[in-house]
């Protein structure tokens, strides 16, 4: 009887601990703050780059256009005080996007771009009934 030779291929893993790219996504909740300072912490501990995303409704984004609104530049200026207020002195300067779609998508199609090897979420603390109808975007990049 011959020994069957295993059906998989050998895959190179490069270390990323440390990660050298750390992606926040935000959504200007309390939540996202915590998660955006404890990013900020490791990114400061790792010598990581940050890049701090946040997406915009597709939806809302058009509506404001329509009404001659620049919400994309309001945003910006909103996701830089939002980054300012948790980072005065961790001595990291994050990059910062602002993009418009789904926030599952664009968290997901930014950390490829970026070659991010850490993303850093907060949770919202929902559950049973409301997670069901509203869904959990931590829930969604897992999947």
């Amino acid at each position: 009887m011959t020994e069957r030779q295993p059906d998989y291929a050998v895959v190179r893993i490069e270390p990323m601990i440390p990660p050298r790219v750390i992606l926040a996504p935000v959504d200007f909740s309390d939540p996202s703050h915590t998660s955006l300072e404890f990013a900020l912490m490791l990114a400061r501990l790792t010598g990581a780059a940050l890049h701090v995303l946040h997406a915009q409704d597709a939806l809302l984004a058009e509506g404001a256009r329509q009404a001659g609104f620049d919400l994309s530049r309001d945003t910006e200026e909103e996701l830089g005080r939002f980054v300012a207020d948790a980072s005065p002195l961790s001595g990291v300067a994050p990059h910062t996007h602002a993009v418009t779609g789904p926030a599952v998508d664009a968290i997901v199609q930014t950390a490829q771009q970026l070659g991010a090897e850490l993303i850093v979420v907060g949770s919202h603390g929902i559950s049973g009934a409301e997670r069901l109808v509203f869904g959990s975007t931590t829930e969604g990049l897992l999947r």
